[in-house]
């Protein structure tokens, strides 16, 4: 049963408490979570880890956020064996999950969380690791025949086909080709102080140090955009890159929020000191790039022709 738009829940004395009411009682969390969801990563439905929910594993030499190997690897990419015997579960967290009854709820997954087995052929469907999470009613212990008004919901790990994901699938993970690495920056909140988000922030470090390396050359230095001062553009995208970090290193920030952010440093770069622009374009994956971070980087690359 769903209650019709902006239908709340509204007590008075002698009122009929019938079902509808009840329902629209149950859906005011729903309702506030969706809210924020839509504000925070425009969700018409679809969730967010907000924390752990992370592969058992090595993550890959830490660089850039979308590359998948090579010597400047991804903190977007995690190498774990899931093709062998060994059991490999998610790290315990909380997540956002969007259910088939249309709501958008809280889930806490307190223990390890086992990951099925990856074999050959689920690796050549393109398969995405996802959480899901179903309603079970539970029974009432003093009626052997009846229900409660009250569900447990129970959190699995599971593979769909990239083809059939769906709102109520939320993505974790993306196996690479070689069946090892994963890309796991999908859906998340990273925090400061996460591994992966650290290693970001140090790649950005370095780049800040190559502005001032860099000789004059580039088509917005031949076109003198900014005047014949070299250390004005040197200047204009030291503080883009520190824009950038003071962004990523200052709160939590979730995947859609890290891309933009790249995004805009990339395109500012460019404007400025082009050699340190097309460096992080790199960093954002190169010929190896992984999950959303290679959609970036094409996109960047194609407005960079």
């Amino acid at each position: 049963m769903t209650v019709p738009p902006n239908r709340v829940f509204h007590p008075a004395e002698g009122a009929l408490l019938d079902l509808e009411s009840l329902m629209a009682l149950a859906q005011a969390p729903s309702r506030l979570l969706s809210a924020w969801a839509e504000l925070s990563f425009g969700a018409q439905g679809g969730g967010l880890v907000l924390s752990g929910l992370e592969i058992e594993g090595t993550l890959a030499d830490l660089a850039s956020p979308g590359r998948a190997l090579g010597a400047a690897a991804s903190p977007g990419v995690v190498r774990a064996k899931l093709r062998d015997d060994r059991k490999v579960t998610l790290s315990p967290g909380v997540a956002l999950v969007w259910t088939r009854e249309g709501q958008h709820q809280l889930v806490r997954v307190p223990e390890p969380l086992p990951i099925p087995a990856l074999t050959s052929d689920k690796l050549a469907q393109r398969p995405v690791l996802v959480l899901t999470a179903s309603a079970e009613t539970e029974p009432a212990e003093s009626m052997p025949a009846g229900l409660c008004a009250r569900a447990a919901l129970q959190p699995k790990a599971r593979y769909v086909p990239e083809a059939g994901l769906q709102p109520v699938y939320l993505p974790l993970a993306m196996p690479l080709p070689d069946g090892v690495s994963w890309a796991h920056d999908l859906r998340r909140v990273w925090s400061p102080g996460h591994p992966a988000l650290d290693a970001l922030i140090l790649r950005l470090d370095a780049l800040q140090r190559r502005v001032w390396e860099v000789k004059q050359r580039g088509s917005v230095w031949d076109s003198h955009s900014y005047g014949e001062d070299w250390t004005r553009y040197q200047t204009i995208a030291t503080a883009a890159i520190q824009a950038a970090i003071q962004r990523l290193g200052t709160g939590p920030t979730h995947t859609d929020e890290r891309l933009r952010s790249l995004e805009l440093l990339t395109r500012s770069l460019r404007r400025s000191v082009e050699e340190v622009g097309n460096e992080l374009l790199q960093t954002l994956g190169g010929a190896e790039a992984a999950g959303p971070y290679a959609e970036l980087r094409d996109r960047l690359q194609r407005e960079g022709r």
